[in-house]
């Protein structure tokens, strides 16, 4: 037998590579089938002793896309990446590719698969069959390639697929933000509120709502005038959890105006005081801007209070 023979066994033609002796001296072979035509075999047959002579050969096996992600690639990343990244990847994989490709073998996954994924994800993969965003899909998409590209090192499959797909491209959004004047008319509006510090600061900033939920009074100096932004709060799923900044960059010192300075100075005298009010069943988050029991405030309400709700 030569190192890569083709075999037709009833309508279809498997490729037998003879990989040598393993340790026990018995000949080492590897049954590559499923070809529909000769042609399609040789095909393959030239392209698995490539691999074979480069290293980069990778046995046949039956893992699936469901069970090697599963099982494999997301209880991987338990620890090395961020608590909502992970719950990302696995929102991603669960709603949206798992239902409809999971039952692929993970090596026979080819970029014909993907694109018809993604054909079909803008087409009806929202809630309710409607489409899904541009850059859903694209998240989508970027999850499956990183999860491929471990694939790939981990020595499961050859080549990543995903780099050969072709993802939508995400529409730009049109941003909106407020003028001076609109600013104005909202602060004057909450101006009478519990968390009234909350909105100056976020304005007087531009902190971000995770960063300006997550600053803690250690990294208030009211009398230089700065805080430190080292956390954020944010979510995982429906979780709030502490994060660090994403990059490097988010961890910064910002220089505090005077007004918002004593509105700051104004508001910890006024927690002080729910503290004591609230007694033995305060919670000590340490947060600048909590919930009146101390709890950390929910990043939705946030974002549902400056959206006016």
């Amino acid at each position: 037998m030569s190192r890569g023979s083709i075999i037709k066994r009833g309508s279809t033609y498997s490729v037998v590579l003879d990989l040598g002796r393993g340790p026990d001296g018995r000949r080492v072979r590897r049954w590559h089938s499923g070809y529909r035509t000769k042609k399609d075999a040789e095909r393959a047959r030239t392209e698995l002793l490539a691999r074979v002579d480069q290293g980069a050969y990778v046995e046949p096996s039956r893992l699936t896309l469901a069970a090697f992600l599963r099982q494999q690639w997301l209880p991987g990343l338990a620890g090395r990446v961020r608590a909502t990244t992970l719950h990302s990847y696995r929102t991603n994989l669960e709603r949206y590719v798992l239902p409809r490709i999971g039952q692929v073998t993970l090596q026979r996954l080819t970029p014909a698969h993907l694109n018809a994924l993604y054909g079909a994800l803008q087409a009806a993969g929202g809630r309710n069959g409607r489409p899904l965003s541009g850059r859903t899909v694209q998240a989508v998409h970027m999850t499956v390639r990183k999860a491929l590209g471990d694939a790939v090192r981990w020595g499961l499959v050859a080549r990543n697929v995903a780099q050969l797909a072709d993802p939508p491209t995400p529409k730009r959004a049109d941003m909106r933000t407020w003028t001076a004047g609109e600013l104005r008319r909202f602060l004057e509006h909450v101006e009478g509120e519990r968390l009234a510090a909350l909105w100056m600061l976020a304005a007087s900033t531009g902190m971000r709502r995770g960063e300006a939920l997550g600053l803690r009074w250690v990294d208030v100096d009211l009398d230089l005038a700065r805080v430190a932004v080292r956390q954020t709060l944010v979510l995982a799923g429906r979780q709030v959890v502490v994060s660090e900044p994403k990059t490097s960059r988010g961890r910064r010192s910002i220089a505090l105006d005077p007004r918002t300075v004593a509105v700051l100075k104004a508001w910890k005298t006024a927690q002080a005081a729910e503290r004591l009010a609230w007694g033995p069943a305060w919670s000590d988050s340490g947060l600048v801007f909590t919930r009146e029991d101390g709890t950390p405030i929910h990043p939705e309400w946030f974002l549902m209070r400056s959206s006016g709700g």
